[in-house]
């Protein structure tokens, strides 16, 4: 039964009903303990993120270090370019929408991944021995091709990973988004048991942990009733398309701005300086995990939800995220500082970095957090004005300050860049919604008591 406030008018000129308290206590439960699910099982996948991170160091050096995660940041950057918004558009319309049948929707998205992810290799594929010094002489041809075989994989296992999480299949998105990792990890142990070293063999691991994914989201799309030829889905994806490229274009525009500071370096500097910065990003990044897992969540429940509920859900969620992202920032901070030096002493100069970009990416938790809220309201194009301004001020100050003081100079101009995209995605918020930022930042007594009662929730469940 379903207890409801008289109804009342939203900021859309709409009548709707409003939840009484108890129901949205509810909700709030529901949210926080399936996001706790999810980062649960992200906590394995950042174990072996950091497992990673110290063994191709060890395995490859600071050039192998910095080459892969060149490789990563082409194949991230070709993922993100051409995944146009089709997953969150998945969760929009098995949540709000409806029209459409599972099994139509996934095999929509099973063609569009296909199709788009593939036209890199196919374009670049003859004639990559000559087009590889346009993404950098850093790299070498045969990399660059490992990079583009990556995309189609990883493109399908996002895509599908958004319909499972719109169906409520949690277990299945929570493998499609940590087995690259703990299956790259698993390679790697075992690779120290042979003589190989160098970056080749990394490599070739790394595309052989995003594949296997990839085919397991094939598996995924036939138990969903989708099918592998071409019918079917097409209606979907007209509508899915208009929906995803408002979403796409503030998606394509805040992974820019997490990347270009990477690219300048990369273009500016020697790679041995670029495995350095890149080792911390790398470090610094697994704070991520925390407001991914609440955003990636809460994204389906603010759509299925009236625009008063997410006004309730979002800014309590916003709270926790700044708050045990803070935590584990303290605790991260102090394991590198004293970890880092001991076991890979030539990347000792990351810890200085690391320090430097801790504050930005504790505060880009919130606009993960509020980038999901617009995006289940039905107002993507909401993520793109702040990620457009950070965008244009790292690309600019990075110009400026890469040649002249370093990778120190970008590692705080990258801490300002998010600072800035969370005060305008703050004050986008608030204006369009008329929740005050204290609420969206200052932890309230009210929330320890209720995460105390999700987590007895959240142990029962597991103990079931």
């Amino acid at each position: 039964m379903r207890i409801l406030y008289p109804e009342t008018v939203d900021s859309t000129g709409l009548t709707v009903e409003i939840p009484a308290p108890a129901a949205i206590g509810e909700r709030h439960v529901t949210v926080f303990r399936d996001s706790s699910l999810v980062l649960a099982t992200q906590i394995a996948g950042l174990c072996c993120a950091v497992v990673t991170n110290f063994l191709v160091a060890w395995i490859a050096g600071r050039e192998g270090r910095g080459l892969l995660y060149l490789l990563q940041v082409i194949s991230g950057a070709g993922l993100t370019l051409l995944n146009f918004g089709l997953g969150p558009a998945s969760i929009y319309y098995l949540g709000r929408d409806k029209r459409y049948t599972v099994s139509r929707i996934a095999t929509g998205l099973f063609w569009a991944s296909i199709a788009l992810s593939v036209t890199p290799i196919v374009v670049l594929g003859p004639f990559w021995h000559s087009v590889v010094h346009i993404f950098s002489g850093k790299i070498a041809a045969e990399f660059l091709f490992v990079a583009l075989a990556a995309i189609p994989p990883m493109t399908l296992a996002f895509n599908i990973g958004h319909l499972c999480l719109g169906q409520g299949q949690l277990n299945a998105f929570n493998w499609l988004r940590i087995s690259p990792s703990i299956l790259f990890a698993v390679f790697l142990v075992s690779l120290l048991f042979t003589r190989s070293r160098g970056a080749s063999p990394v490599a070739g691991l790394w595309l052989i942990s995003i594949v296997l994914p990839g085919l397991y989201a094939i598996v995924l799309i036939t138990r969903a009733g989708g099918t592998l030829l071409p019918r079917g889905g097409f209606s979907f994806l007209r509508n899915a398309f208009w929906f995803g490229w408002r979403s796409h274009l503030g998606t394509v525009t805040q992974y820019l701005q997490h990347r270009v500071d990477v690219f300048l370096v990369g273009y500016f500097l020697p790679l041995g300086d670029l495995g350095l910065y890149t080792f911390a990003i790398s470090l610094a990044e697994l704070l991520w995990y925390v407001p991914q897992a609440i955003g990636t969540v809460l994204m389906p429940y603010v759509a299925a939800s009236s625009h008063v509920e997410a006004n309730r859900i979002t800014p309590k969620f916003c709270r926790l995220t700044i708050a045990m992202t803070a935590l584990l920032c303290v605790t991260l901070a102090a394991t590198a500082t004293w970890v880092i030096p001991f076991v890979l002493p030539t990347f000792q100069s990351s810890v200085q970095l690391l320090w430097l970009l801790l504050p930005g990416t504790v505060a880009a938790g919130v606009f993960k957090v509020l980038a999901s809220d617009f995006n289940g309201r039905g107002k993507p194009l909401k993520t793109f004005y702040p990620a457009a301004i950070a965008f244009g001020a790292c690309l600019a100050g990075g110009l400026v300050v890469i040649p002249r003081f370093g990778i120190k100079g970008e590692a705080i101009l990258t801490t300002a860049g998010y600072l800035l995209n969370s005060a305008l995605y703050l004050y986008l918020y608030s204006r369009m919604t008329e929740v005050r930022i204290s609420d969206l930042l200052l932890l309230r007594r009210g929330d320890l008591f209720e995460m105390n009662q999700v987590w007895q929730s959240l142990r029962a469940h597991i103990l079931e």
